[in-house]
C-alpha cells in the first residue's frame, strides 16, 4: 500500500492569510507534478520581467524565455528528490571506511518507481561493494541483497509504481533475526545477518547497478547510511515525516537538495553521470503554499533565448569593489554557455559555463580568465558568486571559496548586460533555468555558505533579477510556464479566483519544458483533470498534449468536432457524452491499473484497457494546444492538476473549491 493515500480537500485560495481559520491540505499533495491555479493579473504574461533594485532597468527578452516557480528555493532543503529514467543514469562516490558495514547499521531512503519492469537486472536504488537496495522488476518486491542472495525482502507484490514508499533495512547486535526490513513503516522480514557489508574502498554507485544496467526509473530522496546505530527497532516504526538529518554516525545523507551533495560529515563528493535530475517532486507533504517572495523563481531558456539589461554606468566597475552572483540550473552540456556577458565594449566580463562543465570568468580586458573550476553540474542548481575587494578577487560555489585569491584590479568600464547568451547576441546561449542574478557596485558581499532564500536590494545593488514576475505559474513549484501565442491570463472568465487561462486560437498554448519528469507516468497511475470553458463547437479542440511527434508512448486529449472527449494514451477512450460549451465544465483523465477513464463533470465513459506494461512518456508537455496539431481550445482553463496517482475510480461529485495548494 502506499505510504500516503488519503484523498485530498480544497485549496487555500479566498482564505488570504486570516488567522483562525483552517487552510485546507491535500493528503495526497506529494503526488502532484503540476498545479497552476492561473491566478495571475488581466493579461498577464510569463515574458516580463522586473528589475527589483532601486535602478529599475529595462529589461528586454528575446525568444520564448519564461518565468516560473522552479527555483533553488521551490522546496526546503531536505524535501528534494532526484529523479533517474532508467537509461544509464546514476549518482557516484568513493568509498571510504565509512561504508563498510561491520556491526550495527541503519539505512533508509524513500522511493518512488515510474516504471518497475524496465530493467531485467532490477532497478537498484544505492549500490556499495556487493551490497545492494533494489526493487525486484519481475515480482515487485524490494530487497537488501549481498554476494549473490538476499538478506531480507518484502513479500512479492508489496510495491506499486508511482507511490512513495520508506523503506529501512536495520541490523542490530549479532543475535538471531538481528537484521530487520521495514517498509512504509512496518517490519515487513527479518533474518540474521552478521557479515560484513558494504565497502571501503571502490565506488558507490545510486539509481543504478552499473551505470549501464540495473536502471532506476523514477525519484529516489533522502538516503541515509548511519554505521554503528540501530536507528528502528520494533515490529513497526514511525516513517519520518520530515527530512532527514545528519545524526550521529551518519555516513551519508544524500538526494535531498537542489544540488547533487552529501550532507552528511562525510561530504562525499557526489558525481552524476547520465542525465540524473534534481527534482522538486519529493515525498514530504510541505506544510507551506508556495510563494514568489519567499521560495524564489526562475526563468527558463530553451537554447534560443535571452535577456538584456538597459545600458548603465551602473555596470562600469572601474577598478572598484564589486559582488556578482547568480543561481543556474543547466539542462545541456558540452558547448560553452554564457549566464551574464557584459562585453560589449570590450572592456568587460562574462560569466558561464565551458564546455567541460566548469563555471568560469573571462575578463575581456586582459583577455584571459580570471577564473576556471569547480563543477558546473548539468541538471542541478549551482550558485556562483564573484566579489572584488582592492584589487582582490574571489570566487565562491555554492558559498565555499573555490580556488585562491586572484590580484586583479582591470578597469571594467562596460555598460551593457546580456543574460544567457554571448555579448554578440547570437551565440553561446544558455539552456536551462537561471534565477537570483545580483550586481553590487562598490561592495564586496562574499556568502556566508550557501544561500537559503533569494537575494535582496542590498546598498549598492545595481540589478537583481529573481525572476519572480510569472502571471501563469505551477503552485507545486515543479515547472516553469511558456505562454506561446496570444495565450494569457484574463479576467473575463473564471471558475474559481477572479482570472483564468485564455487561449483564443490555433497557435496558442501552454507549453512546460522539455526534459522535466511532470508528464512521465511510466507503467504507474494517474489523474489529469482541469476545468474548461469553451466558447466555440464543432471542431477539434486539443486540451493537453504531450508529443513532440506521433509516438504510442505519448498522450494527447482533445475534444472532438463531434464535441466528445477523446484521449490516446496508447489506444484510444472516446466518450459518447458531449462536452457542453458557455459553462464550466470538470475534465479528469484517469489511469487506473492500465485502464484509462475520461470523465466529464464526474461522470465516466469511455474507458480503455491500456496495455498493464505501457510506460506512458512524454516529451514536453501543451495545455489548450499542440506543438504538432492544429485546434487549439478556443477558450478558458481553469485549475488544472497532474497527479501520479488515480484520484477518481469511479463516478464522483466534481470539486466545488479551488484544488489545495499543501499537504499538511
Amino acid at each position: 500500500m502506499p505510504l500516503l493515500s488519503t484523498f485530498g480537500a480544497a485549496s487555500t485560495r479566498g482564505f488570504g492569510n486570516l488567522s483562525g481559520i483552517e487552510i485546507p491540505v491535500d493528503d495526497l499533495f506529494n503526488t502532484v507534478s503540476f498545479l497552476s491555479h492561473f491566478d495571475g493579473t488581466n493579461n498577464g504574461t510569463n515574458n516580463v520581467f522586473d528589475d527589483s533594485s532601486s535602478s529599475n532597468h529595462t529589461i528586454t527578452a528575446n525568444g520564448n524565455v519564461t518565468q516560473g516557480s522552479f527555483g533553488p528555493f521551490a522546496r526546503p532543503d531536505g524535501e528534494w528528490a532526484v529523479s533517474f529514467d532508467g537509461s544509464s543514469d546514476s549518482l557516484t562516490f568513493t568509498n571510504d571506511a565509512g561504508m563498510s558495514l561491520d556491526g550495527d547499521y541503519t539505512f533508509e531512503l524513500w522511493f518512488n518507481a515510474s516504471t518497475i519492469t524496465l530493467d531485467t537486472q532490477h532497478p537498484n536504488m544505492i549500490i556499495i561493494g556487493t551490497t545492494q537496495l533494489f526493487v525486484n522488476s519481475t515480482s515487485k518486491f524490494v530487497s537488501l541483497y549481498s554476494s549473490g542472495a538476499d538478506i531480507v525482502k518484502s513479500a512479492d507484490n508489496a510495491i506499486d509504481e508511482n507511490e512513495w514508499y520508506h523503506v529501512a533495512a536495520v541490523r542490530e547486535g549479532s543475535g538471531s533475526n538481528n537484521t530487520s526490513l521495514y517498509l512504509n513503516g512496518t517490519r515487513v522480514a527479518q533474518a540474521t545477518n552478521t557479515a560484513t557489508l558494504g565497502a571501503s574502498s571502490g565506488t558507490g554507485r545510486i539509481g543504478s547497478y552499473s551505470g549501464t544496467g540495473g536502471d532506476f526509473d523514477g525519484h529516489i530522496s533522502n538516503i541515509r547510511l548511519v554505521k554503528g546505530t540501530a536507528l528502528y527497532s520494533g515490529a513497526s516504526i514511525t516513517v519520518p515525516a520530515a527530512p532527514l538529518t545528519a545524526v550521529t554516525n551518519t555516513k551519508l545523507l544524500t538526494c535531498q537538495s537542489n544540488r547533487f551533495v552529501d550532507n552528511s560529515a562525510s561530504a562525499h563528493t557526489i558525481t552524476a553521470s547520465g542525465n540524473p535530475s534534481v527534482s522538486a517532486f519529493g515525498p514530504f507533504l510541505t506544510s507551506e503554499v508556495y510563494d514568489a517572495g519567499v521560495n524564489g523563481a526562475s526563468a527558463y531558456f530553451d537554447g534560443s533565448d535571452k535577456l538584456s539589461s538597459s545600458a548603465s554606468t551602473d555596470y562600469e566597475f572601474g577598478t572598484g569593489d564589486l559582488t556578482v552572483e547568480y543561481w543556474a540550473y543547466p539542462t545541456a552540456s558540452g558547448t560553452s554557455q554564457n549566464i551574464l556577458d557584459n562585453r560589449a565594449e570590450a572592456s568587460g566580463w562574462k560569466l558561464g559555463r565551458d564546455s567541460s562543465n566548469r563555471f568560469h570568468l573571462y575578463n575581456e580586458v586582459t583577455s584571459s580568465y580570471l577564473f576556471e573550476g569547480g563543477t558546473f553540474p548539468e541538471n542541478a542548481w549551482s550558485h556562483f558568486c564573484w566579489t572584488r575587494a582592492s584589487g582582490v578577487n574571489k570566487f565562491f560555489i555554492n558559498g565555499v571559496q573555490s580556488g585562491s585569491d586572484v590580484s586583479d584590479s582591470s578597469n571594467f568600464n562596460s555598460n551593457s548586460l546580456n543574460i544567457g547568451v554571448h555579448h554578440d547576441g547570437t551565440s553561446q546561449y544558455f539552456t536551462g533555468y537561471i534565477t537570483c542574478c545580483r550586481v553590487i557596485k562598490g561592495t564586496a558581499v562574499e556568502p556566508s555558505g550557501v544561500p537559503t532564500s533569494p537575494p535582496t536590494a542590498v546598498t549598492n545593488t545595481k540589478l537583481l533579477l529573481n525572476m519572480a514576475d510569472g502571471q501563469a505559474i505551477d503552485s507545486a513549484a515543479q515547472n516553469d510556464l511558456t505562454l506561446v501565442g496570444n495565450a494569457k491570463i484574463s479576467s473575463t472568465q473564471s471558475k474559481f479566483g477572479d482570472t483564468s487561462f485564455y487561449v483564443p486560437a490555433n497557435g496558442d498554448y501552454l507549453k512546460l519544458p522539455g526534459g522535466t519528469d511532470t508528464g512521465n507516468f511510466g507503467t504507474g497511475n494517474f489523474t489529469i483533470e482541469m476545468w474548461i470553458y469553451r466558447t466555440t463547437s464543432g471542431v477539434v479542440q486539443m486540451l493537453i498534449d504531450s508529443r513532440s511527434a506521433a509516438t504510442a508512448s505519448d498522450y494527447q486529449t482533445q475534444i472532438t468536432d463531434g464535441n466528445q472527449l477523446r484521449s490516446r494514451f496508447g489506444g484510444v477512450a472516446s466518450t459518447t457524452a458531449t462536452v457542453p460549451v458557455n459553462e464550466w465544465v470538470h475534465i479528469a483523465i484517469v489511469r487506473n491499473n492500465g485502464t484509462v477513464t475520461q470523465y466529464i463533470n464526474g461522470t465516466g465513459g469511455g474507458s480503455y484497457a491500456s496495455t498493464a506494461s505501457l510506460a506512458v512518456t512524454s516529451s514536453g508537455l501543451t495545455l489548450g494546444g499542440s506543438v504538432i496539431q492544429s485546434g487549439s481550445i478556443a477558450g478558458y482553463v481553469d485549475d488544472i492538476r497532474i497527479s501520479k496517482v488515480a484520484r477518481y475510480t469511479s463516478n464522483f461529485i466534481p470539486p466545488t473549491e479551488p484544488f489545495a495548494d499543501k499537504g499538511q
